[in-house]
């Protein structure tokens, strides 16, 4: 068995060594083994990266290996086999922090992150790393990137993770590519607060509860040939001056193909105006009564700050911050995420009840009695 194997990781160090990686340069090293029966080989993934130097392959047996890992090295990290070759991270933090350049993930099953944000199977704040053949699921997100670029994210199965299949902030030039996500309470792939010029290209993004692809203030991102299917929306996009381009995509049995955000022209500004105005009164009246109605219940009054935090932050505040609180007290929920808005609003409508939702400006505040 162990010739077999070593023979499969010579052919693996071989290709990376020929192959060019993300930035065009070659790797050499040493091959690290983790698990097995052999003696030399290492018990625990980590212990083999700590000991290993930048450019060395570490080829680890198939098992369940339950560690939360730190990946600092340029290094090429192989599984035997994704489907059992299992990283479990026992429901805490990442499974895997990648805080190196130029490294390679491929061939495990990573599962079981810490169940709050941000917890991931992969998080990823470097660049230039190669994620390819992995299957991620039960986590609390399956990939974050976080100011992360010229990632290679490829041929993964990431499915049935808690909120979103892949979650980028700031992050650019990345190349998500043949990926399978699905079956996600919100987002197949999130890109938010300029993620810009990344490729999104032949993926399946299917079952995810709010967007196949959710585009939120990032703009130059091509997505192209991906099959889009039986989510809430297929792709949704920011308005028009962020200028992503959307082309050959599949949609099918989705509620909304494709929504776009766009600025109030005139007219819809015009039947807005006279709608408020026909609607004074009452607003004035109802919401005098409603504010009397919280004022004198100031003392079970509860508030949550989500300014300046993209969705899903304020709902997983919200709802831990409601889990605390008695039965009918009321929360005020500060936000200027839209996205946030409709979620939390939702959740209250299912959950508890919605006294009402008040906008000023870019901010939303809304009431919620548990």
């Amino acid at each position: 068995m162990k010739k077999i194997i070593t023979i499969l990781s010579f052919l693996i160090f071989c290709a990376y060594s020929i192959l060019p990686v993300a930035t065009g340069e070659t790797t050499t090293g040493s091959i690290l083994y983790v698990g097995g029966s052999d003696p030399g080989n290492y018990s625990s993934i980590q212990d083999a990266i700590d000991n290993a130097s930048e450019g060395d392959t570490i080829t680890v047996f198939n098992g369940i290996y339950t560690e939360n890992i730190i990946l600092d090295k340029s290094i090429n990290l192989v599984g035997e086999d994704k489907d059992n070759t299992i990283i479990n991270g026992g429901i805490k933090n990442n499974v895997i922090t990648l805080t190196a350049d130029q490294a390679t993930i491929t061939g495990f099953t990573i599962q079981y992150s810490g169940d709050i944000f941000p917890n991931a199977g992969i998080n990823i704040t470097s660049d230039y790393n190669n994620i390819s053949g992995n299957i991620l699921t039960d986590n609390f997100y399956g990939i974050t990137l976080f100011h992360a670029s010229n990632n290679i994210i490829s041929k993964n199965t990431i499915s049935n993770n808690d909120h979103c299949g892949i979650y980028m902030i700031g992050s650019t030039n990345n190349i998500i590519n043949g990926n399978t996500i699905e079956y996600h309470s919100y987002n197949g792939i999130g890109m938010y607060d300029s993620s810009n010029t990344n490729t999104i290209t032949h993926n399946t993004l299917t079952h995810n509860d709010y967007c196949g692809i959710n585009i939120a203030i990032s703009s130059n991102n091509e997505i192209t040939g991906n099959s889009i299917t039986d989510n809430n929306i297929g792709i949704r996009v920011p308005q028009a001056k962020y200028e992503n381009h959307i082309s050959d995509n599949t949609f099918s049995n989705n509620k909304n193909n494709i929504v776009k955000e766009s600025g109030m022209i005139i007219y819809e500004l015009i039947v807005v105006i006279i709608i408020l105005v026909c609607l004074t009164a009452f607003i004035l009246f109802w919401g005098e009564k409603s504010q009397k109605k919280i004022t004198k219940s100031k003392d079970s009054k509860h508030y949550l700050d989500g300014r300046g935090n993209p969705c899903p932050i304020p709902l997983i505040m919200t709802k831990k911050k409601i889990a605390k609180m008695k039965k009918g007290e009321v929360l005020e929920i500060i936000t200027t995420d839209f996205v946030a808005k409709e979620n939390i609003e939702r959740f209250s409508k299912e959950n508890h009840e919605l006294i009402r939702i008040d906008k000023e400006g870019e901010v939303f505040k809304i009431f919620i009695k548990k």
